[in-house]
């Protein structure tokens, strides 16, 4: 077959999801369309002046906090600490959430391009699953094979050579589009496949940080290397709670986009 988006056998872009970590044996909303209405006019006491209110002026702050947590997402550099083991564990982590950083950027980028596709023909507003029924539309009689191989992840199969004969209009439009699709599919596993062991880890190393101090203090370093030591120490920590929250919200975010995907693919289902 074709294109898909992959399959479970397939090498796995991440370093592993083993859990890794200090302790022998212990480390391990799609967002709402804004809908505007009508200013309304709210009685007020005399003498004041009228005011207007919105739904864009009420939109709920913790969805407004969300938007914004997507957008600070960003990878980490952790500091070196001359301790081996210790900064091993920390690089580990520090790696591994960069790796999902990028998982989920780029997820955004497939979706982003897959929906360029269908701007002029859903007024500018092109909603996942609308697309996806654009898509069926262009696709015609050719095969789309859909099939959830996992919890979190959705395989998209197809014939190139039969989309190319069958569909409606230039292959690319059709074609480019199904690519985006799969590539979205397996981002979103990717993702939500080692995000999880990241957040664990991160979360095990901040409930340490008092012990993991105490190791510094009492290795064999110099004072000058100590000095550097727990100062490093105490920048990942600082980094570590920012890689414990991002990835708490890229994990939400992938879900939200998972749950997306898996209503829109169902179109394909009416592809016969």
């Amino acid at each position: 077959m074709g294109n898909c988006c992959g399959n479970e056998e397939e090498a796995d872009p991440l370093l592993g999801t083993r859990p890794v970590g200090a302790r022998t044996g212990t480390l391990s909303q799609p967002v709402a369309n804004t809908v505007e209405i009508q200013p309304q006019l709210v009685p007020q006491n005399r003498g004041t002046e009228p005011s207007y209110m919105s739904a864009r002026l009420q939109k709920p702050s913790r969805e407004h906090e969300f938007e914004t947590s997507i957008k600070l997402i960003s990878t980490v550099q952790l500091q070196k600490i001359p301790l081996p083991v210790l900064d091993k564990t920390f690089q580990d982590v520090g790696r591994l959430y960069n790796e999902v950083v990028g998982n989920f950027r780029s997820l955004e980028t497939e979706i982003r391009k897959f929906k360029e596709f269908f701007v002029a023909d859903t007024s500018g507003i092109p909603v996942l699953e609308e697309c996806v029924k654009l898509l069926v539309q262009r696709i015609g009689k050719a095969k789309i094979t859909i099939e959830r191989k996992s919890k979190t992840f959705i395989e998209v199969t197809y014939d190139k050579q039969e989309v190319s004969r069958l569909c409606k209009g230039e292959p690319e439009l059709s074609l480019l589009p199904l690519e985006h699709f799969s590539r979205a599919c397996r981002h979103i596993r990717d993702i939500l496949s080692h995000a999880p062991t990241v957040e664990t880890n991160a979360k095990i190393l901040l409930q340490d940080e008092e012990t993991l101090r105490k190791e510094i203090m009492k290795s064999d370093l110099e004072n000058a290397e100590m000095q550097l030591a727990t100062k490093a120490f105490i920048d990942n920590v600082s980094k570590l709670r920012v890689v414990a929250a991002g990835t708490d919200t890229i994990k939400r975010d992938a879900e939200k986009k998972f749950n997306e995907v898996s209503k829109a693919s169902k179109c394909f289902f009416g592809n016969k």
